[in-house]
Parts: C-alpha cells; structure tokens; sequence
C-alpha cells in the first residue's frame, strides 16, 4: 500500500538534529512516493459566463500560485480547458524547476472562450490523460475549476455530457483519482451540489468560492490537501505595514530539519523581496539559491532545503501600503507503522504496534529525537473505534495491544504535536479466530427506466453477494457512492436508487460480520432516460409540423401579384384618389399603400393568389365589406375590376375602395 506523507511538525526545530537514518527504500520512484510527489491535471472552464465572474483572469494568478508553492520537481502535471467541448489540452508531464512550471501555465492561460459548459468532456479527458500519461508510482488527482453547471444548448447534448461525467467519475473512483472541485459561483446561480458530487464521489474536497480574488486561497488549500504540506499558522496572513521608503522588515523561525522546501508567500503588490537565514545567508531573486514566482498580486520566494532557525524576510514595494504573509512548508517527512503480532494469534497474545518517524534519508533510528512528539495507535474492532497513547522505547513507539476478544482488529498509527497530525494509510488486520467475509459477486447491478414526471428507481438485494466464511450473519453498509446522498437508501439488504444525479454510477458496500470484519463490493446502476426519448420524439414531431408550416408559407409566399392593384380611402363626405401597386409577392401589407385614416385593424394585408384572377383582404379583425353578407377576416377581391368597399363597421361609411385588374386573360 502507497504512504501518503501529511503534515510535518513545527516542535522538530530541535528534533533530528543528529540523526543516523538508515534507508528503507526499494527505490527511487518508492521515495518519490513518499516525499509528497503527485499527478495532477487541471481541468479550468473556458465558457463565456467566466467573462463575468473572472474578468481578471484570477483563476490563472491561482494556478500560478499553485504551481509555484508545489515542489519544485517530481510532479507530472498536464491541463484541459473546456467549454462546450474540449477547447485545449497539454499532456501530462514531469516539471521540473519554474521554466517548465511557467510554459505549461502558458498553456493553460492562453484560451479562447466558449459558449456552453461542457463539465463531462472537461473531466472525461482529464482521466484519459491521466491513464495515458501519468506516473504510475504516484497518487493523482484532477482540480476542476467551474463557474456553473453543466449547460449544453440541447437537451440532448446536455444528456451527453452528463453521461461523460458519470464516465469520468466512475473511472476516477476505479483508478483511485481525487477530483478537487471548486465552484466559483459569483452570482449564487450555480448549483454547487453538482461539483459536491463529484469531489464526494471520488474522495476529493469541494469549495465553493463567491469572489474569484479567493481563489489563491482555495489553490493553496489544495495544494496542502495534495501534497501534505502545511502552513505556520503564527504567520498565517500576517499583516505588514510597508514604510515611508516601501520596506517592510519581519522575522520568523522555521523547524530545523524535516522541511524540504520553505514557501515565503506576500499577498499584495510588492516589487522584490529578500530573505536571510540564520547564518546570514541571504537569498534574492535570480541567486540561484532561491525561486522567485511574480503573480498578478503575489510575490512567491521559495529555498530549498533550507538551515532551521530565525530568518529575517524584507519586502520593497510602495510606500505605505500593507501586504501579507504566509508560511507554506512542504515537508520530508512520514510515519511508518509496524505491526508485530503472533501467527496464528490467540486469545491472551499480544501484538506490538509501532510507530517510527522518516525522511528522505530513510528511518530515523535515534529515538531520542521523538521526545517532543505523541504517537497514537488507532485500534477499530466490531463497531468501535479506540485512540491509544503509544509508548517512546528504544524501538520507536510502540503499543502493545492485548487480545482479550476473539474477532477482527484493525489497526492504523499516527504521530502528532498541539497543532498537527500524520497518520499512515497502511491498515493492518489482525484475526483471532475469525475470517473477513467474502465478496460473492463481481458484476452486481440494476437498471431503471427514468420516466417524466414520475422518475424511476432501481432496486438490489444484497443478501448473498458477500458471504462471511463462518456463517455468521452480515450487516451492510455504504462505503462511498458516486450518487449524492438523496439519492439513494438502504434499508436492511435491499439497496435502492431513487434518484439519477447522474445516468449511471457504482455505490460500494461494505459487509461486516458482528467482530467487525468486513469486506467491499460495488453495485452498478444505469439508467434509460426515457424523458429524454419522448422529448427528442416530441422535437421531431415539432420539427415535422414546422416543416409543414414553413412549406406552406413558402408556397404561399411564392404567389405573385399579377395584375394591378390600386387602394383608395373614403369617408361619408368624399373619395381619396387611389394609390396603385403593380407588382409584388406573397402578402403585401395595407401599410406599403401609404394611406392613412382607413378606420380598418392594424396589419390588414394582401394576399396574393399567384395564376388565379383574385386577391385576397386578410384582416386580424372581422370587416364588413360589399363581397360578403356578414363580417368576416378573409374577403374575397375578383380580378375584373370591381370596386369593393371594405369598412370596419357595418354601416360602410368610411373604409378604403379596392380595385384588382388582373393580367390574366380568361379574366375577360
């Protein structure tokens, strides 16, 4: 199993200082694993909503803090930016020192925008390229920056990228990726229960930011979730008032061994910075001693390998202005457990648990050294969980666990001071006449068709798929699942969806015997959106029958005026002369006649009739005219000449005079 590294412990300014290591390491790449070393994959959106919530480009500035804060060799880090689909992408790779950490943030940032938010094919090829491309020797994880949800301009294509997503993290989960979300979500119009999801669903953490100038702070969180590192909370935004000169002067004290790299961090606009260690070494930009990362309102000084002790740091920049600092270490150090326990342990054994302490040079065998640290050893047997204080011997520390129960024990360390905590992943298992039960089914799943309106479910029954090799009864539990939390339950054995988050995804089961042994297995559950087929055959309905209209307007557009028509208006006391159009196509609006005063409904047109000797009055209102008997929005004009009154009302006193000449001869 992988150690992760966590954080290192501030009271070793004193401790190790004449350590003897001894090496345990296989190899390198084994090292590499331990020293905090990680794939990482930036997906960033590139939709043209981040116009409005990031104007600034502050989601880049992060990006470079990020990088820079990181250690400065060893990681592989590649890029995907997304919109409706994907928009750009660097393969993953080694970075070694800033130039390469600059030329990919160059990658990252030289962007076009995109109309939609296409979250699935963001993710989807970010898991592929860390298939593809990572470090094997190292864990991965995938930082996904979004201003919303997933938007597509169909609802089709919505569905799509929504079964990317449910791909892309069950993939994730499978391969062991931790997708860090944040959801930069300015306006509050985002649903950050999506971007919960997925980070829930595959181990990660979610924020949720409402300003994007808090977006350097969310970037070095992650860094310190991923990496292990930790920050000097006694200089955790310190403010630093700059002085009539622009110089600013403070001190502080780092631990003096177990750093392998110290982050000097100034939030603001400063112009340079120096840094002096206790010997009086001193580190500038460009000595080579040192890194020096300028973002858009930061100022980055990282030392390698840097002496313990007081240091002094001195800021330049404009006269009384006040800037911040930070302290971000990324540490060397580890907590290994050891575990030794009888074969075939028996009631009335006991089993030594330790807990010993390393770095990059190896364990640390002078335990003299331990003296200012507690060790912890983390026993869990049936359903409950203990904490017990280790013991400082000459083999480390150490806890001797007594077996007074038969059943299953599970037992982590840990190690800690008033502020910090490092605990191994490795978990050892100790059975006292007792098995861990046994997954029986490796292909458990379920389907439901999701119908509109009334949604759909699906439904396992769990009874069987593990069986415990005493034929003691099981309790089941949910381990982790990729769907939210409402959307399903468990009750007794029987595991049911109610609700598709997402189309399809596994939720892991835990069985657990009465000792507490236990073992896992996944149930799939897809789905059929059956909405979504009615919608796309409602759509295509739709389509046909605007295919219908729009082949009939067409036709009845086509239909030329042949012959001459002329308007005139009148009234009880006189006859306007007429206005006269002898050309035209489809409907001719009353209002290209440029008459006024016509009593009649607003938007009255013509229709033409094409090879038939006639028109057409189309009115929105019924009108009265001398063709018809009784009101009506559809008259008739003949093409021989006659003069039709056409009125508003039915005493024909004032209206207009129309008069169609047709140039077809049968009209005669």
């Amino acid at each position: 199993m992988k150690k992760r590294i966590t954080v290192v412990f501030a009271v070793f300014l004193l401790f190790l200082a004449c350590l003897i290591p001894i090496r345990v390491f296989a190899d390198e790449s084994e090292l590499d694993s331990l020293l905090h070393r990680s794939n990482i994959v930036f997906v960033t959106d590139e939709s043209g909503s981040m116009k409005q919530t990031d104007p600034n480009n502050n989601r880049y500035d992060a990006i470079h803090l990020f990088l820079g804060e990181m250690a400065n060799e060893g990681n592989s880090v590649g890029s995907v930016s997304f919109g409706e689909g994907i928009v750009d992408s660097s393969e993953i790779r080694e970075l070694n020192g800033q130039t390469a950490k600059d030329s990919l943030l160059a990658d990252i940032s030289d962007q076009q925008y995109s109309n939609y938010t296409n979250i699935g094919c963001g993710l989807l090829e970010a898991v592929e390229m860390l298939d593809r491309g990572k470090n094997t020797d190292l864990d991965s994880a995938i930082i996904l920056l979004t201003d919303g949800n997933t938007d597509m301009p169909t609802a089709k294509k919505k569905q799509e990228s929504q079964e990317l997503k449910a791909e892309a993290i069950e993939r994730a989960r499978q391969s062991g990726y931790k997708i860090f979300a944040i959801c930069l979500n300015v306006n509050g119009a985002a649903d950050a229960s999506e971007m919960k999801q997925i980070a829930e669903a595959t181990g990660g953490e979610f924020v949720e930011v409402k300003s994007a100038d808090d977006l350097h702070d969310v970037e070095t969180l992650f860094n310190k979730l991923i990496f292990n590192s930790f920050e000097d909370m006694n200089y955790s935004n310190l403010e630093l008032n700059l002085d009539d000169n622009g110089v600013v002067t403070t001190d502080f004290t780092i631990p003096g061994v177990g750093i392998e790299e110290i982050n000097v961090l100034f939030q603001g606009n400063i112009t340079n910075c120096e840094l002096t260690d206790s010997r009086g070494n001193q580190y500038k930009s460009g000595d080579g001693a040192s890194v020096a990362v300028d973002g858009a309102n930061f100022y980055l000084v990282k030392v390698q390998n840097p002496i313990g002790g007081k240091w002094t740091a001195t800021a330049y920049g404009d006269p009384n202005t006040t800037i911040r600092l930070r302290l971000l270490y990324n540490s060397n150090f580890y907590v290994k457990g050891e575990i030794d326990a009888p074969n075939n342990t028996r009631l009335g054994d006991t089993v030594k648990v330790y807990a010993r302490v390393g770095t990059s040079e190896g364990i640390v065998t002078d335990v003299s050294r331990y003296e200012d640290m507690n060790a912890f050893a983390y026993i869990s047997y049936g359903n409950e969980m203990n904490e017990y204080p280790m013991k400082l011997s000459g083999e480390g520390f150490v806890y001797e666990l007594q077996i007074d129960r038969e059943g299953t024990y599970y037992i982590q360390v840990g190690a800690s001071n008033s502020e910090m905590e490092d605990k191994d992943d490795e978990v050892f298992e100790v059975n006292v006449n007792n098995t861990a039960p046994v997954a029986t089914v490796t292909n458990l799943t379920a389907h439901a068709n999701v119908w509109p309106f009334f949604g759909g479910k699906a439904s396992v029954e769990l009874e069987g798929a593990a069986l415990d090799p005493e034929g003691q009864p099981l309790v089941f539990s949910v381990d982790s699942s990729a769907f939210k939390q409402d959307d399903y339950v468990l009750e007794g054995t029987v595991l049911t969806v109610n609700k598709f988050s997402i189309p399809k995804g596994t939720i892991s089961v835990r069985a657990t015997d009465p000792f507490g042994a236990y073992c896992t297995f996944d149930v799939l559950y897809t789905s059929t959106n059956i909405g979504l087929i009615m919608v796309i055959l409602i759509a295509l309905g739709a389509v046909i029958a605007l295919v219908v209209i729009v082949l009939g307007i067409k036709a009845a557009m086509g239909k030329a005026l042949l012959g001459s028509l002329s308007v005139a208006t009148f009234d009880s006391n006189r006859k306007n002369p007429p206005m006269v159009k002898d050309h035209g196509r489809g409907r001719i609006p009353l209002a290209q006649f440029y008459i006024e005063d016509t009593g009649l409904p607003s938007g009255c047109k013509f229709q033409c009739d094409g090879g038939k000797a006639q028109i057409w009055f189309i009115s929105k209102s019924a009108v009265y005219s001398d063709q018809t008997v009784s009101a009506s929005k559809k008259i008739r004009i003949p093409g021989d000449g006659m003069e039709i009154r056409i009125c508003s009302d039915e005493k024909m006193d004032k209206g207009i005079i129309v008069t169609f000449r047709s140039d077809k001869a049968d009209v005669f």
